[in-house]
């Protein structure tokens, strides 16, 4: 049993790893101030909701959703390098105050099979979803 088990590790090893699935990673909070997936699991070209939350008592100020950068997880770490990111994005600021939330939808498309994140700025630091899946 046990070498059965080495050997399923030894061939997920010598994978290819950009488009293995990774286990969950949590997202990056900044103090009470996060942000998050509507899901754990999308199919390519799929919506896909963020949502800031503020949860602090100061104003958070970031862009629009539709700028933030989605990142593939690889055996190396989290890559941008990822075709959705080749896009024109103009940055209004949008104001969250405390309490209050900020939702935005995007399309996951173009993007291959994989475990991802997306990651976004605002004044208070940057912030980044937990991973989640993306199949075929």
């Amino acid at each position: 049993m046990r070498i059965a088990a080495l050997l399923s590790l030894l061939a997920l090893a010598a994978c290819d790893t950009t488009s293995a699935i990774f286990p969950p990673q949590s997202g990056i909070a900044v103090g009470d101030v996060e942000l998050a997936a509507d899901r754990d699991a999308y199919r390519a070209g799929q919506e896909i909701t963020l949502t800031l939350s503020n949860g602090s008592a100061s104003r958070v100020e970031t862009g629009v959703m539709g700028c933030a950068t989605l990142e593939k997880r690889t055996s190396e770490g989290w890559s941008q390098d990822v075709p959705y990111n080749d896009r024109a994005c103009i940055l209004p600021i949008v104001v969250v105050e405390p309490g209050e939330t900020f939702s935005g939808t995007l399309v996951l498309d173009p993007v291959g099979e994989g475990t991802y994140r997306f990651r976004h700025g605002t004044n208070v630091g940057e912030l980044a979803t937990a991973s989640f899946v993306v199949t075929g």
